[in-house]
């Protein structure tokens, strides 16, 4: 019997040919701490509460740490939020609304002008959210922190609490990719796939965070099942994706529509041997159990504490018509794509144009790339993902848009637009040119990306510690992360490493070019 970490033998099949895999455990510690590290990066080096619902997120962890999952239902008609929940919290957190407010809207206002967060009355009291509703998966582990530390040191040491999360479903989803047929290639795409705003969200407390990162370990894990399962123990991976899965159905409101999509298009995907294999023996049994748990959670908590109603907005009788709400929503598509890829802050920090434009030509290069070369089910399982990234967005607002208004955000279907650059990896090598072209793909990949990851940390720092008004350097910094720059170094040493982690799959570089290099 195979483990996660590595190929097993097929399980009642003839074995496909297939390259050893060892160090799977060594590479999934070694990338998870990597990850922690750099998403750490993000959360010392973005100023507190300054990331989308962040406060509200936190006074959510307070609680859910400390017994009580959903509040008390406070009504205020009329309100943007006109369903929000009382929480009994120390006291202090109810500063933490206000806190960002002096910068947090202009870009050119550096964040030295916020107060500072400090546990000045802990006492508890009634605290607001509108995050009250919220599944408590996610926040009942990064709210534990808050039980042993206070103020600034409380939200940063939750911060850290979220990076070291969602690292380790980052690197359990790299580890999976690695024990494919061509992990350089997809080790790299999963490398692309875990763009900076991914990376800034783990580094955050909020539930996308969690959402995220689950979604990437579910295709990492799923994909290459459903297309080669001979490689795989069936039931052990099955098992473990269906589990990843899970996790995701349980983090925020509306995942439990991103997980059937997710599904659609991984039978879309697999092939008559993975049915055949995951069918025999029951294979599929553990997989289903937990799939139903998972569900019967997700469902309950939906059903009975009914989350959905914690959405705010502002009604637009405009958009009671279809039509216009379908239009209103494409003309946004361009700032959900955006979001998906690298914009920071409360939505208004994206990195700046030519690095935001590299960024997605590449991504799209790869899933075109995908298009053409895939075969089959490949191909059509690329295609509906991408059709549904952009048309998710836009439809799943209709019902709505009247009362709310058009709410939403890039960040909402990335756990499931992730899956993007894996499966046009995926079907870019279902075909020999494409193999040799993704181990150059490698080559690339592994080092753009980390400087994509770099640029990006350098241009929040930029409008935090500047404003985006001035040039840095040439006059000393209004604002800096707690620790000086201890924690800017350390994540351009953490994003470089992982580079360097890409270039060294086994089949990372092509092997005339090693044979030119040897001869050298």
């Amino acid at each position: 019997m195979g483990t996660l970490l590595e190929p097993a033998e097929a399980e009642g099949a003839t074995a496909a040919p297939r390259a050893a895999r060892p160090g799977g455990v060594r590479f999934f510690a070694l990338t998870w701490l990597l990850l922690a590290v750099a998403m750490s990066g993000w959360s010392i080096t973005t100023p507190l509460f300054a990331s989308p619902d962040e406060s509200a997120q936190v006074v959510k962890a307070a609680a859910v740490a400390r017994g009580e999952l959903t509040g008390r239902t406070i009504d205020t008609p009329g309100a943007y939020f006109q369903l929000i929940t009382g929480v009994d919290v120390p006291a202090y957190y109810a500063d933490a609304m206000a806190t960002p407010s002096c910068y947090i809207y202009d870009t050119n206002e550096p964040a030295d002008c916020a107060p500072p967060f400090v546990a000045d009355d802990e006492h508890d009291a009634e605290v607001q959210t509108w995050i009250g509703r919220y599944p408590p998966l996610y926040y009942g582990i990064v709210g534990l922190p808050s039980l042993v530390s206070d103020g600034q040191a409380a939200v940063l040491a939750m911060r850290v609490a979220s990076s070291v999360l969602c690292a380790a479903f980052y690197a359990l989803g790299l580890t999976a990719l690695r024990a494919s047929r061509h992990p350089a290639g997809m080790v790299a795409a999963g490398w692309l796939a875990i763009t900076p705003t991914a990376l800034f969200y783990g580094g955050m407390v909020n539930g996308t965070a969690l959402e995220v990162a689950a979604g990437f370990a579910t295709w990492c894990l799923l994909v290459p099942l459903v297309r080669d399962p001979a490689r795989y123990d069936v039931r052990r991976r099955l098992a473990a994706g269906t589990a990843t899965a899970a996790v995701l159905l349980n983090t925020r409101p509306g995942s439990g529509l991103l997980v059937a999509l997710i599904a659609l298009c991984l039978v879309v995907l697999a092939t008559r041997d993975f049915w055949r294999l995951a069918l025999a023996e029951r294979r599929w049994l553990p997989a289903a159990v937990i799939a139903v748990v998972g569900s019967v959670i997700a469902g309950a908590w939906l059903l009975v504490v009914d989350p959905t109603a914690s959405l705010g907005g502002l009604p637009d009788p405009r958009l009671a018509s279809p039509r216009l709400a379908i239009e209103g929503a494409i003309d946004l598509t361009g700032r959900y794509v955006r979001e998906q890829l690298a914009v920071f802050g409360w939505l208004n920090v994206p990195l700046e144009s030519l690095g935001m434009a590299a960024l997605a030509g590449v991504v799209a290069v790869t899933v075109v790339a995908g298009l053409v070369l895939g075969r089959g089910g490949l191909r059509w399982g690329l295609g509906l993902l991408l059709v549904l990234s952009f048309v998710v967005p836009i439809l799943s607002q209709v019902p709505s848009a009247a009362d709310l208004g058009l709410i939403w955000q890039g960040r909402y279907g990335l756990p499931m637009s992730i899956g993007l650059p894996i499966l046009g990896m995926a079907a870019i090598t279902s075909r020999p040119s494409g193999v040799r072209a993704s181990r150059w793909a490698a080559l690339f990949l592994g080092p753009f990306v980390a400087a994509v990851q770099v640029a990006s940390l350098a241009w929040a720092l930029w409008r935090y510690a500047y404003g985006l008004g001035r040039v840095p350097f040439r006059t000393p910094a209004e604002w800096a992360p707690p620790g000086t720059w201890v924690a800017p170094v350390l994540f351009v040493a953490a994003v470089l490493g992982l580079g360097l982690m890409v270039l060294a799959q086994p089949d990372g570089v092509p092997s005339q070019w090693r044979r030119r290099t040897t001869a050298a």
